[in-house]
């Protein structure tokens, strides 16, 4: 499955940002070539230990949405991926990770943590952890997805769940192939990118009062035998 890469850029301030416009990129290159080079390795260090512009200067990868032009959240075509950021864990975050796991395969229907899950890993700040899965029959929005999901696995228990996840065009920072706890091979050969058309990406709609309410966004959904 190919993501759009945002590799870090310096503005004309001075101040690093992600770039404009994407790099396509196959997941294995992202994680042998970016998540495995020793500059990642070194700004996530950095800013662990405290500088704070070292995160900046990281690349992001956009996992819910992908676009050829520059990134808006209007513009995104989805990927039919959700990413759930629960921030703030105060426990080791590699237990965290195979605690809820565990949870998954008790309470969830058989199986759906290896046809659902598709990447987890360890955030920049090394307290967070970043859950990226299928989008969920029944949801048709990403924070409906988000809200889902963390009440059926009990995931506020370890953290803050970061309910600004709500948009195709969020990034993430990129970590050291150390940090990945999961991922999925099988998912990212069987998934591709969901078909949602122009006027379904319409931020708003006018209601039937003439009001404007905010568009619920329906992902089409895919089923994935393994």
């Amino acid at each position: 499955m190919i993501f759009d890469v945002y590799n870090p850029v310096l503005t004309k301030d001075g101040v690093w940002a992600p770039s404009s416009v994407p790099v396509k990129r196959e997941w294995a290159e992202i994680r042998d070539k970016i998540m495995a080079s020793e500059e990642v390795a070194t700004k996530v260090a950095a800013f662990r230990n405290g500088d704070a512009d070292a995160k900046k200067s990281l690349p992001c990868v956009c996992f819910m949405g992908t676009t050829d032009s520059k990134r808006r959240a209007d513009k995104m075509k989805p990927t039919n991926l959700v990413m759930i950021d629960i921030d703030h864990i105060e426990r080791d975050v590699r237990e965290v990770f195979e605690e809820i796991k565990n949870t998954s395969e008790s309470i969830m229907p058989e199986n759906w943590w290896f046809v659902n899950m598709m990447i987890a890993y360890i955030t920049q700040s090394g307290k967070g952890l970043r859950l990226v899965f299928v989008a969920q029959p029944g949801y048709s929005t990403i924070l409906e997805n988000i809200n889902g999901i963390a009440q059926a696995l009990e995931l506020e228990r370890f953290g803050d769940i970061d309910r600004a996840c709500k948009d195709f065009s969020r990034l993430s920072f990129l970590v050291p192939v150390s940090e990945l706890l999961w991922e999925n091979a099988q998912l990212f050969a069987a998934l591709e990118p969901a078909w949602v058309s122009t006027d379904l990406l319409k931020n708003e709609v006018v209601s039937e009062e003439g009001k404007k309410e905010p568009k619920k966004l329906i992902i089409e959904q895919y089923l994935i035998d393994i």
